[in-house]
């Protein structure tokens, strides 16, 4: 019976899976295939793999996965140490090799490789990261103001050689604040494996402060309504009749609409740091979000104005009523609630895990 096969092996030094087809096991257990080696060539960002050469191979082809539209291409490889060599992948891809030729008289797939190629990093000012992030890292120094900054997103790294000169990595900068009446983000999850570390390292995990809360809204009508008009007497014949009235006083003007609370914090984030050998100082900053202020109370309204006065005796104007009395300011919102603080773990060389 034949069946397909997915052998994956992991480690500082390389990575690579392998689809094998066509395992036969009426043959019982079979020996582990080969496994791609990903090299340095002692060039800033220059690497070569180095693949199995399977027998009855005739086409090496690859196609790099983190495009968009990945395109094979036929690679033109040459063989050493028994190994096909690919001397131009493309540093910090997971790159694709498909082999191809011929077994049992047929044209077909012999082996596909998966492999993720590493990064070179020099870190030397702020690095913005847009996206939930995993890197593969040959060598990453990070330089004094040198600065890794999530905005939230995770960011997972495996790291070969790690230089901290005094580096940063951050989830977001001290006093980050969400926009008015949006919440606070959550700093990331952070996961930092190291085979070798040297220097110091500030990690600071922070929630975003909660946004402000919106101010009051003003009401529909800026002013209160106007007091009623004051009656005048009335000629009959040449004659005043009845007694005129002063104008009514104007309509008191609503007290202001409260203020919208402040919006929540963001949670600080979580970390967790291992590194194999050498030696790292790591400062670690905690800080919850806090909750965002409140909204300052809407503008009061302003009282109405006086009615007019009536004529009394049909002639002289009588007093107009007083003005209503303004509104007063609404109340301001409550502060928003803050983040909560998360985990930071920590593993030095050949101890357990210390977590706080």
């Amino acid at each position: 019976m034949k069946k397909y096969a997915l052998i994956c092996l992991l480690s500082f030094a390389f990575i690579g899976c392998v689809k094998v087809e066509d395992i036969d096991e009426s043959n019982g257990p079979t020996s582990p295939r080969p496994q791609p080696i990903v090299e340095s060539t002692g060039e800033w960002n220059r690497f070569r793999v180095k693949l199995p050469a399977i027998e009855g191979v005739q086409s090496v082809a690859r196609r790099n996965l983190s495009w968009a539209k990945p395109q094979f291409e036929v690679l033109a490889f040459e063989m050493r140490e028994g190994r096909f060599i690919d001397e131009n992948p493309e540093s910090g891809s997971v790159t694709e090799y498909v082999l191809k030729g011929i077994s049992e008289g047929e044209s077909k797939v012999l082996a596909t490789y998966q492999v993720q190629i590493p990064l070179d990093l020099e870190i030397k000012e702020n690095f913005e990261i847009t996206k939930n992030t995993d890197w593969f890292v040959h060598r990453l120094i990070l330089h004094s103001g040198g600065t890794i900054t999530t905005n939230g997103h995770s960011l997972k790294m495996k790291v070969l050689d790690f230089e901290s000169q005094g580096g940063v990595i951050r989830t977001f900068p001290a006093g980050a604040q969400a926009a008015i009446g949006e919440r606070g983000r959550s700093g990331s999850r952070i996961e930092i494996e190291i085979q070798n570390a040297e220097g110091s390292l500030k990690l600071e995990l922070r929630g975003e402060r909660g946004g402000n809360g919106p101010d009051g809204k003003s009401h529909s009508s800026a002013q209160a309504q106007s007091g009623k008009n004051g009656r005048s007497g009335r000629r009959v014949m040449d004659v005043c009749v009845g007694q005129g009235t002063a104008g009514e006083p104007g309509v008191a003007g609503l007290k202001g609409n409260k203020g919208s609370d402040g919006l929540p914090g963001g949670n600080s984030g979580s970390a967790v740091v291992i590194f194999h050998t050498g030696s790292l100082l790591v400062q670690e900053i905690f800080e919850n979000g806090l909750g965002g202020s409140g909204g300052s109370g809407g503008q009061g309204q302003r009282g109405g104005s006086g009615g007019q006065g009536g004529l009394q005796s049909c002639i002289s104007r009588l007093p107009d009523g007083p003005k209503g009395r303004d509104g007063s300011d609404g109340d301001p919102g409550a502060v928003g609630p803050q983040g909560l603080k998360e985990t930071f773990c920590f593993q030095l060389p050949n101890q357990k895990m210390n977590c706080r």
